[in-house]
C-alpha cells in the first residue's frame, strides 16, 4: 500500500487487512493497481483524522465450479456518495461537488466497472 499508508498515518488513521491474502486474480494488474488505489485514496481523503479504513478480500460462492469470485471491499468513515447521485458513479467523467469546492471524479470507475 506503500503511498496510502503514508498518506493514513498523516491523518492518525488506521488500515486493517483481512481475508484472505493467498488469493490471486488475473486481471491487468495495472488497471486494478490504479482502481483499487484510487478507492484506497478516497477513502483516506474523505475520512475523518483518527478514523479506520477497512479492507477485505474473499471469495465469493459460486454456483460454478468453473468461476471463481473474489470481493475486494474497502470500507471506511467518510460520508460516503448522496444516495440522490449514486446511480452516476459509473457515469464517465461524472463529478461530485463534495460541498468544499472539491471536485470527485469517477472515470476511473466507470473505466474499470466490466473489467473487475
Amino acid at each position: 500500500m506503500g503511498l496510502v499508508e503514508v498518506l493514513a498515518e498523516e491523518k492518525k488513521q488506521t488500515l486493517s487487512l483481512t481475508g484472505d491474502r493467498n488469493l490471486s486474480v488475473h486481471a491487468d494488474r495495472t488497471v486494478l493497481w490504479q482502481a483499487i488505489a484510487n478507492l484506497l485514496d478516497n477513502a483516506v481523503k474523505y475520512s475523518p483524522i483518527g478514523s479506520e479504513i477497512r479492507i477485505h478480500l474473499g471469495r465469493l460462492p459460486s454456483d460454478s465450479s468453473d468461476l471463481n469470485l473474489l470481493e475486494l471491499t474497502i470500507e471506511d468513515e467518510g460520508p460516503g456518495i448522496p444516495e440522490e447521485l449514486a446511480s452516476k458513479v459509473f457515469d464517465r467523467f461524472y463529478r461530485i461537488d463534495d460541498s468544499h469546492g472539491r471536485w470527485i471524479f469517477t472515470s476511473l470507475a466507470a473505466g474499470t466497472r466490466n473489467f473487475l
